[in-house]
């Protein structure tokens, strides 16, 4: 009976120690197959292109702001510039300047990212020179695919909008001014266009 027992015990103890030796084995190929898979998603991000862009803004000849310098000038530290592309303009990425990124006369700024973090747009066109669209300031950048453009939402600020050309994005200012003076007493001043359509 005793020799019956020990050789159950005996069996069922290889099977036991069989199947947790399969069980290992099936788990050591899952975690490896795990690693493979995010260090290929790891190798594809660290072999994504990255692009570096000089954001340089227009001289007032080539702009609408032509009184006294009014408007955006110059990158100060912490001006934030959104970049859009990828499929429709679905992608986008928010990018701050630090004092590292702008030049001595503030009139440009250096800017990189990877192409694994914002994918240019593809266009139908392969002529097309323009894979990216950027925009200042950042904050008044509506929600939403912006389908190769620029879009801004209703604000007092003056607004700036480029596209990449080779290694650059030249920022234009959106925005006119107008300048006058008045004198007396007045409630307010109200102005129209050529048009009688009001300012």
């Amino acid at each position: 009976m005793e020799d019956t027992t020990m050789k159950n015990i005996t069996k069922y103890s290889t099977v036991l120690l069989f199947a947790f030796v399969i069980f290992c084995a099936c788990q050591k190929s899952a975690i490896e197959e795990v690693d493979v898979i995010d260090n290929t998603e790891n190798a594809e991000n660290s072999n994504a292109r990255i692009r570096t862009f000089t954001c340089t803004i227009a001289d007032n000849q080539d702009s609408k702001i032509t009184i006294d310098g009014t408007g955006k000038t110059q990158w100060k530290v912490d001006d934030e510039i959104m970049i859009h592309g990828g499929s429709n303009g679905s992608g986008r990425l928010l990018i701050k300047l630090t004092a590292e990124d702008i030049s001595a006369d503030g009139k440009q700024a250096t800017i990189s990212f990877s192409e694994g973090d914002l994918a240019p747009y593809v266009h139908s066109d392969p002529n097309k020179l323009s894979h990216y669209y950027a925009q200042y300031p950042a904050n008044c950048v509506p929600s939403g695919n912006m389908y190769y453009e620029c879009c801004f939402t209703n604000t007092n600020n003056f607004l700036l909008a480029s596209c990449d050309v080779d290694d650059t994005f030249a920022f234009y200012n959106l925005c006119s001014v107008i300048s006058f003076t008045v004198s007396g007493g007045y409630d307010k001043v109200v102005f129209y266009g050529n048009n009688g359509e009001r300012v």
